[in-house]
């Protein structure tokens, strides 16, 4: 465990770029630790099919192969709670051939720290923002000292018991953070031209249904919750990736990137001059004015994400806590238009409560809006938020229900776990939704009677093959991007074991 190269930690991630292991990543070679990444393409279960004969794409036994001859002293995953099962899968096949320990972080673990660290397959999880406490704990690891009080991290003893160690504060200065190393997603193909950039950490809302709902009251008094980057930080960022890969466009993944008019206004001047590439981002629907749309549109913005997610002020009100009335919406949607900024709306089904009219309320008002493409979902309830307690509260979710979603079954994109009247309709409604919009006028009486719970069997079937025409930027892109990625992760795994590279890399 110790020398030259500190500890060597090996990280697992599948389907996607992770902006948390890159993090991870960076800080951990800054301070002479060796990282490697194993990644699985997911092709065969992506959430949006699953096909059992495109395993034979995967090189599973390259993948576990690799894994063994790199020797590492730690496993470490990163997992939301629909990547959870994959997680476990693979490390159970790791625990088979490395006898060392795996820690697992994410806002899995976050939202139910009891649940998984009472796995026999977890060792450790790490609560929260993880740069400091995993520094923290492989500097101990290197130094062969305990390391079972480090801030963050839960510790399982030999005897089962449980190191359950409080939360250190949030990271105050994001500037002090090196870059993401990109490098370690880049060499499976995971991304070409599209870049995905946080400015920021946190969000000013807390939507019963998101993940900021459980760690805005988890972080209560341990720091400001949210928090932003310089502008000069990010643009050495993106200048950086400009020189490196074959950048087309960026995508801010912030949780809401029109947050703060006085930064917006000083990163604007930058990016104009000095980077000036095409972008998307996310913004709230009553957080922008004519002035701050005006400079997206000059510094290239090609895809505004807002979430309307329910068309019912009722719901919007008592279960959303969004409270943003829908007037200010359309005046502000009508000013994005105005600039001809394409808009990406997101709409959610299947709230407590929701019957078809208020579901037909929301796609009626996202229609009004004149979106370019929408992103349409089941609710899941994740564990921790307060519409999970809501669902549990009016019987959405029974007590197997809620261990099925602490185990990461079920998704936002395929059959409901909820027990609601109407969630047939609202999994034809999430599927077609997209497709609706974008119809002539004329046509949308008739599809609209279409739309069914009749038509659950082909509704699937429907979105998948309109994705390319109903996300003409970021869908083909991602496309490429998944083709891409099974051939270079295919090319990845040949060539190391051909050549027997295990290091770091």
């Amino acid at each position: 465990m110790k020398g030259m190269y500190g500890v060597k930690v090996l990280f697992y991630y599948r389907g996607r770029e992770s902006l948390g292991v890159e993090y991870l990543s960076a800080v951990l070679k800054q301070a002479g630790h060796t990282v490697r990444l194993i990644f699985d393409p997911g092709l065969d279960n992506n959430f949006y099919w699953k096909n059992d004969l495109l395993r034979r794409l995967h090189m599973e036994e390259e993948m576990f192969g690799l894994a063994e001859e790199f020797q590492p002293d730690l496993l470490a995953f990163s997992s939301t709670t629909n990547e959870y099962p994959f997680v476990l899968k693979v490390a159970a096949e790791l625990k088979k051939r490395l006898p060392v320990p795996v820690i697992v972080g994410g806002i899995h673990p976050t939202s139910v720290p009891e649940f998984v660290i009472s796995n026999p397959l977890v060792d450790m999880i790490c609560i929260g923002e993880g740069e400091s406490a995993i520094l923290e704990l492989l500097d101990r690891m290197s130094n062969q000292r305990d390391y079972g009080d480090v801030r963050n991290i839960w510790v399982k003893k030999p005897n089962g018991d449980v190191e359950r160690n409080e939360l250190r504060n949030l990271i105050e200065d994001l500037d002090s953070l090196p870059f993401p190393d990109k490098d370690i997603f880049y060499q499976f193909g995971v991304f070409k031209g599209l870049m995905q950039v946080m400015t920021g950490r946190g969000c000013p809302f807390s939507c019963s249904y998101c993940h900021n709902n459980v760690c805005r009251r988890m972080y209560r008094g341990r720091g400001k919750y949210v928090r932003r980057r310089s502008p000069g930080n990010v643009i050495k960022e993106l200048k950086l990736y400009k020189e490196k890969y074959p950048v087309t466009g960026v995508s801010f993944q912030d949780d809401l990137f029109l947050m703060d008019r006085e930064w917006i206004e000083e990163f604007y001047s930058m990016y104009v001059t000095e980077v000036n590439l095409p972008f998307s981002c996310n913004a709230f629907p009553t957080r922008m004015d004519e002035k701050v749309v005006s400079m997206l549109k000059e510094m290239g913005c090609r895809n505004l994400f807002v979430g309307i997610d329910s068309g019912n002020e009722e719901l919007r009100n008592s279960v959303l806590n969004r409270k943003t009335p829908i007037d200010e919406i359309k005046k502000n949607m009508a000013i994005v238009r105005k600039y001809g900024i394409p808009i990406e709306l997101s709409a959610v089904f299947c709230f407590p409560g929701e019957t078809p009219e208020q579901m037909w309320e929301t796609i009626d008002l996202v229609d009004e809006l004149g979106p370019s493409a929408v992103q349409s979902h089941i609710l899941f309830p994740f564990p921790g938020t307060d519409v999970y307690r809501k669902c549990i509260k009016t019987g959405m979710i029974d007590e197997e229900t809620v261990e099925l979603i602490k185990r990461g079954e079920g998704s936002i994109v395929g059959e409901s776990l909820l027990k609601h009247p109407y969630k047939d309709l609202a999994y034809v409604l999430a599927k077609l939704m997209a497709v609706y919009v974008k119809l002539p006028k004329f046509l949308k009486p008739l599809f609209r009677r279409l739309m069914t719970e009749k038509a659950k069997p082909v509704a699937n079937a429907v979105f998948l093959l309109t994705i390319p025409f109903l996300f003409p930027w970021q869908g083909m892109e991602r496309i490429r991007e998944l083709i891409l990625m099974v051939l270079k992760s295919r090319k990845y795994y040949s060539h190391q074991r051909s050549t027997g590279i295990s290091g770091g890399s």
